[in-house]
């Protein structure tokens, strides 16, 4: 995979993040706010196991961990 693409990914996988997080803010102020934290933790607990296992970031991986954002939203 190129550097190109897979810059792309993690920069649609950050936007993504952060609409969700407005979103969630917006729309369920404190709760919305705690759950965006939650997130939060989930993204830097998921990344620093994929740097601990040394995990190979394709696009089919990069769109996995973005749905599991979502999976993880709708948990929430």
């Amino acid at each position: 995979l190129g550097a190109a693409a897979l810059k792309d990914g993690l920069h649609a996988g950050v936007i993504g993040f952060l609409l969700i997080a407005i979103f969630l803010i917006f729309w369920y102020r404190l709760p919305g706010f705690i759950a965006v934290i939650a997130l939060g933790m989930y993204v830097a607990i998921t990344l620093f196991i994929f740097k601990l296992l040394n995990v190979t970031l394709s696009s089919a991986a990069i769109a996995g961990f973005i749905i599991s954002i979502g999976v993880a939203v709708d948990a929430n």
